[in-house]
């Protein structure tokens, strides 16, 4: 019997000494077994007034370039700074439409303390010029994510929102909803999404009608899963599987996108002057592979889903 105690008192020990470690690995649910190393909850809602976001370039891009604080696990709205705000000038794709300004004035934190939004804004400003708003990830050697978003849509027609990975126009996996459609409408896509003669590459995109009546223009929790080494993309609404591919799925290191913008094009459609769109933000999540970041201490794995 005293054995039996002691056994049972050493294991007692055991399993409290390892729920005291730190989680220095973080799985999600879904069929793959990527383990992720490190994770990320960015909660704007909990933002103070005098939050402020950086600013930068696309030269961030570039793969190695960036850095995040070396711990592993990461909640709160005081590590935003891990994010910055596009600013870049795009001239018109074709004759006729407008160009594409990312300002940071069109990247706002605002609304009441403990429930404020992050807003990505476009807008139409005259016939020659659009102005867009766009944040991205401080890292561009992302290997591997899970990259859930609570956002919520709404606006005039001929904009677009996006949630996405991103090394260039080819390495690239899409969340996207369109304002001209009835709202009611996901695109899950991996670039590139049409060959070399304009043909759809089939597999590559899904147009996805959100079930039980969905709409973007209510709160929704959307969730991008890539994976580069298994050749995976998979993607998520509420919770629920909507879609996945195996179809040019990304295989160079990226960064993490989140814009509203419009370009006068066949795809985002034209706004109207003084038209404008918006993508409201609660919370970003982020479990992510990096090789670039320094490696944690000994700790235990956990699961990022019930």
């Amino acid at each position: 019997m005293a054995f039996t105690y002691h056994i049972l008192l050493a294991l007692s020990l055991c399993l409290a000494t390892s729920l005291a470690l730190p989680c220095t690995s973080f799985t999600v649910n879904g069929s793959n077994p990527t383990v992720f190393s490190f994770y990320r909850f960015y909660d704007f809602r909990k933002a103070s007034a005098s939050t402020t976001l950086q600013q930068g370039q696309a030269t961030i891009y570039q793969p190695g370039s960036g850095s995040l604080p070396p711990t592993q696990q990461v909640s709160g709205s005081s590590n935003l700074s891990d994010w910055m705000v596009q600013y870049s000038h795009r001239e018109p794709s074709l004759a006729g439409r407008p160009s594409l300004d990312y300002l940071p004035a069109n990247v706002v934190i605002d609304g009441p303390t403990g429930a404020k939004t992050l807003s990505l804004v476009t807008n139409r400003v005259d016939n020659d010029t659009q102005q867009g708003g766009q944040l991205f990830f401080g890292l561009a050697d992302v290997t591997s994510v899970s990259f859930r978003v609570s956002a919520y849509i709404s606006g005039d027609p001929g904009a677009v929102a996006g949630i996405f990975t991103y090394r260039n126009d080819t390495q690239e996996s899409d969340i996207e909803v369109l304002t001209r459609e009835s709202g009611h409408n996901v695109h899950f896509t991996n670039q590139p999404s049409q060959d070399d003669n304009g043909q759809d590459v089939p597999g590559a995109s899904q147009n996805i009608t959100l079930p039980a009546g969905g709409t973007v223009i209510n709160w929704m929790n959307y969730r991008l899963d890539w994976f580069k080494d298994s050749q995976e993309s998979v993607w998520y609404v509420n919770g629920l599987k909507l879609a996945n591919t195996t179809i040019n799925v990304p295989e160079a290191a990226s960064t993490l996108i989140l814009n509203m913008w419009s370009n006068g094009g066949y795809w985002s459609g034209n706004m109207a002057v003084g038209d404008l769109a918006t993508l409201k933000i609660r919370w970003i999540e982020v479990a992510f592979n990096s090789p670039s970041q320094p490696s944690g201490q000994p700790g235990r794995t956990c699961a990022i889903d019930p």
